[in-house]
């Protein structure tokens, strides 16, 4: 079995292959996660999800045609799920809707990094749309992901988002990816130096 199908076969049974691989690519900035995504994706059926995250890649290495073209097929396949789920259910088409969101927030994504005129403007929007969406643990950690290929975590307009995922990560049991969050939306603050009075230093 080759290394890929080994790779992928550790992140199937638990049905989490998005989450560690958004989780990890660009809140640990590993290139090999996106490679790892590419290889999941070559067997991974076809549909919403597909689309959306080789949109993510062709972001990610700055191919936005290509990007554009597969946005553009998840948008279709999206709106096609999302009424045959409002037809069962509200909070059945929640992940769906949440979907939605992302593939409008990666058009974004390649509007912020290739127009810098538009990037207070996009910060702007982004903050109140995340104020306005349903509070899902996962669906926000999938939405900081996304923003990571355009700003920082550090950005002002966008860290009270981040912080307000990790408390809603840590109420929902997830404490390492609060920590993780914490950790990369907070600057470092490095302990000043205490000065040693020569006076008072001991010599042998």
């Amino acid at each position: 079995m080759s290394d890929a199908r080994l790779r992928i076969g550790r992140l199937q049974p638990r049905g989490i292959w998005w989450e560690h691989l958004l989780q990890s690519c660009k809140l640990t900035n590993l290139e090999g996660d996106y490679e790892t995504m590419a290889d999941y994706l070559a067997f991974h059926q076809s549909g919403t999800s597909k689309s959306l995250y080789k949109a993510i890649i062709d972001v990610h290495h700055g191919q936005y045609d290509s990007a554009f073209r597969h946005i553009s097929k998840a948008q279709s396949l999206s709106y096609d799920e999302l009424q045959t789920q409002l037809d069962v259910g509200p909070q059945v088409a929640l992940k769906t809707l949440a979907k939605t969101e992302m593939l409008v927030e990666l058009q974004e994504v390649i509007q912020y990094r290739s127009q810098p005129d538009l990037r207070d403007h996009l910060l702007g929007v982004w903050r109140e749309r995340f104020k306005r969406s349903h509070a899902d643990a996962n669906s926000w950690l999938k939405r900081l992901n996304v923003w990571t290929l355009a700003a920082p975590p550090t950005a002002n307009a966008l860290q009270h988002c981040y912080l307000e995922c990790a408390k809603l990560c840590e109420s929902s049991g997830m404490h390492e990816a609060a920590q993780k969050i914490i950790g990369i939306a907070t600057p470092e603050v490095t302990p000043p130096v205490r000065s040693v009075n020569p006076h008072s230093a001991h010599t042998s």
